[in-house]
């Protein structure tokens, strides 16, 4: 079975913004990223940081160590298809979501998800799993169309980003 997302995880980093960023209320909205197929990385760290500047509380979390997998590792990136990847994912991301529900830290009615690459085919599943009185929208970038699959019913809002790295279609 796959690992249940753990907050006391040494992955897991719930960051809120820091006394210089704007205000957006007496709780700050949260961002929960998602990580892609390699696992937790610069990326993620970046752009939780962005967030934090921006006024945004930010949980980031390895679900491949959670499940006792080494991130970059070759067992992950070439012997993992997007699916197995997807499914740890999702389940910790969906496991942060409830819990971070709880939380009086942050406004528990403005949350957001993000997610690149097998993060976004995650994020986008959050779409349809989530409830809209508390998610008001998800961010994926560059989602594989292989993988998991993609829900038939969105809940909240969903932006899609593919740039011109995003060649999983064909160059052209």
């Amino acid at each position: 079975p796959l690992a249940k997302f753990n907050p006391c995880h040494s992955s897991v980093r719930l960051d809120t913004p820091s006394f210089f960023a704007k205000k957006r209320g007496d709780k700050p909205p949260l961002v929960i990223i998602a990580h892609g197929g390699g696992g937790l990385g610069g990326y993620e760290r970046d752009f939780a940081k962005l967030m934090n500047q921006q006024g945004y509380a930010t949980l980031i979390f390895d679900a491949f160590q959670m499940n006792g997998l080494t991130p970059f590792s070759d067992l992950l990136l070439y012997h993992t298809n997007n699916a197995g990847r997807q499914r740890m994912i999702y389940k910790a991301t969906l496991g942060a979501y409830h819990w971070a529900l709880k939380s009086d830290k942050i406004d528990t009615s403005k949350m957001f998800f993000q997610g690149l690459s097998n993060g976004a085919a995650v994020s986008i599943n959050m779409a349809g799993a989530v409830d809209q009185a508390n998610v008001r929208g998800v961010i994926a970038e560059g989602g594989p169309s292989a993988g998991i699959g993609f829900p038939d019913d969105i809940k909240v809002p969903l932006l899609l980003l593919y740039g011109g790295a995003d060649n999983y279609g064909g160059s052209h």
